[in-house]
């Protein structure tokens, strides 16, 4: 067993499942985030075109772009 934990390290190291899903939720938001702005530089930031692209309101589409990181 330890021949394998030098070999792959990262499997053993201990990670906070709070801390993992935290950086999870956040690259979620990151990711949302830079979606919605790219359909809006797609429509030249007409707001109406992207949330019907998105599938999503006007108060969703304000709720994403205005999220905590």
């Amino acid at each position: 067993m330890r021949d394998f934990e030098t070999i792959a390290l990262e499997l053993f190291e201990a990670v906070p499942e709070r801390d993992a899903a935290t950086s999870l939720r956040q690259s979620s938001r990151s990711a949302e985030t830079e979606r919605v702005r790219a359909m809006l530089e797609v429509f030249g930031g007409d707001r109406d075109a992207a949330c019907r692209a998105l599938g999503i309101s006007k108060t969703t589409l304000w709720r994403k772009l205005n999220a905590r990181p």
